[in-house]
């Protein structure tokens, strides 16, 4: 196994602590991940599902943890906010799933994992997967604010540092985000089982995409309650309400979990160059893609 700082010597920004290879793919130094990935994954891939299992998926800075707070609301029929850290329940937080194993029914699990390393009874139609994506400027802005003052990356690194690691695809984390969507977009489009939503839409209709979930759920949910819902997940709401157990990681304990959770902040960070480069980028990746974000509101 190779640590991830050893791909390339010579680039710009440096990795620290901990992403490692593996399958070819970088990961995320999850606890439960490293250093024995290859335990792990046979853990999560022969995991037992139940039919009542909603499984939150996401590339990281999606919007996983906003979306989970609208899902354990819809499943708790309360709107009051869960009292308990999100990475409880991911799938690569714990080196083992002892505690997720013994969790009792209805279980909302977490993971930013491809679509390939979910357990296979997953796969194959035991439980139901909300697959939440974002428009991919905003969010790796949002990424590079988040592993700024999260000590992943080295101290000092630059936006521009950091979006040229992503045109030049040595910083390609779970695959890369272009990778990472694609694949997930082929499941959607044969499997029954996953809702996916758009960050973008959530924040333009708050309340029609909460009674849609909840539809998907099966969760009982008049259209009041789905109102009160999208007001207590409002962006503002959330940042001053939950707290960010991240922050810890953080040098001068700031939260970096919720920072704007606007659509079309990355016009504050993209220089025109910068943006020319990435959308010629993403035509070229998603050429053949369906999916349909929004870049401004």
């Amino acid at each position: 196994m190779e640590s991830a700082n050893k791909l390339d010597t010579n680039k710009k920004m440096e990795l620290i602590g901990g992403p490692f290879m593996y399958d070819g793919l970088i990961w995320i130094p999850f606890p439960g991940l490293y250093p024995e990935p290859e335990k792990k994954f046979k853990q999560i891939r022969d995991m037992e599902c139940r039919d009542s299992d909603v499984f939150l998926c996401s590339f990281p800075k999606a919007g996983t943890h906003w979306t989970h707070e609208i899902l354990s609301m819809l499943l708790s029929g309360s709107v009051q906010y869960n009292q308990y850290n999100t990475i409880e329940n991911m799938l690569e937080a714990d080196s083992t799933l002892d505690k997720i194993n013994s969790a009792p029914s209805r279980r909302l699990l977490i993971t930013h994992l491809p679509y390939k390393y979910l357990p296979e009874q997953l796969q194959n139609g035991t439980g139901k997967i909300v697959y939440v994506q974002r428009n991919p400027k905003d969010l790796h802005v949002s990424m590079y604010n988040h592993l700024k003052g999260k000590g992943i990356m080295k101290e000092g690194t630059t936006w521009n540092e950091f979006i040229d690691q992503i045109f030049t695809g040595k910083l390609k984390m779970l695959g890369g985000w272009f990778q990472f969507s694609k694949d997930w977009e082929i499941e959607i489009n044969i499997k029954k089982n996953i809702l996916p939503l758009y960050y973008e839409e959530m924040k333009q209709d708050g309340t029609g995409n909460i009674l849609k979930t909840a539809e998907f759920l099966n969760v009982p949910c008049k259209n009041e309650f789905a109102m009160e819902v999208a007001d207590q997940c409002s962006f503002d709401k959330l940042k001053n309400n939950k707290l960010d157990y991240t922050a810890l990681l953080d040098k001068n304990r700031k939260s970096t979990l919720f920072r704007k959770g606007q659509v079309g902040d990355w016009k504050n960070w993209f220089t025109v160059a910068q943006n020319e480069c990435f959308d010629a980028l993403y035509d070229d990746e998603m050429k053949s893609s369906n999916l349909m974000f929004t870049f401004e509101q």
